[in-house]
Order: structure tokens, then C-alpha cells, then sequence
């Protein structure tokens, strides 16, 4: 084996380490990883919108409150009617069920 500086060389010329190639190598990899930090994300209008009116949702009840109050009222005093067409329309309308 032959110590020649930076580089250690083996009679055979095997396992040599080349020290400005590994520093060329750690230099893209550093470069590559700078590129990577620079990534930018680009938002639709669609999602944009979605963004804008998320924290108006999240503070909104999920339950209407007043509709099911209204509608336990008429189903007390018996008012309250189902028409099955509307439903099965609405039903099939919604893919809840297929025609």
C-alpha cells in the first residue's frame, strides 16, 4: 500500500479515495438539498377559496338547530308528512340508492 497525500492507493489501485471528488459530491448533495428547501406550493382558486372560508365553517353549528326543533314540533302535533316521490327522488339524486 502507497500513502500519496490525499489519496490512499493499494497495489492493486482499489479502494482509492479521491478527496476533491467526495468534496464534488458533498457539494451537489448540498446543492440538491438548497434546491429541495426552495419548493414552492401553488394553491387552485377552488382551494383558495376553501382556505378563505374554512374558519367561517369551523364556528358554524353542525347541527341547525332551529330546522330540527321546527320539524320535532310538526312531527309531535302529527303535521309533519313525508311525500315519497320527493324522497325517493331526493334519494336517488344523492346516489343513496340507484334507479
Amino acid at each position: 500500500m502507497r500513502v500519496d497525500g490525499p489519496k490512499i492507493t493499494t497495489a492493486a489501485g482499489l479502494n482509492r479515495i479521491d478527496r476533491p471528488k467526495v468534496n464534488e459530491a458533498r457539494a451537489r448533495a448540498r446543492e440538491a438539498a438548497e434546491a429541495l428547501s426552495e419548493d414552492r406550493l401553488s394553491l387552485s382558486s377552488r382551494a383558495l377559496q376553501v382556505r378563505d372560508i374554512e374558519p367561517a365553517l369551523s364556528v358554524m353549528p353542525s347541527v341547525r338547530a332551529d330546522l330540527v326543533n321546527r320539524l320535532r314540533e310538526q312531527i309531535q302535533r302529527g303535521e309533519y308528512q313525508v311525500d315519497p316521490g320527493r324522497l325517493a327522488d331526493l334519494l336517488i339524486r344523492l346516489r343513496v340508492v340507484e334507479p
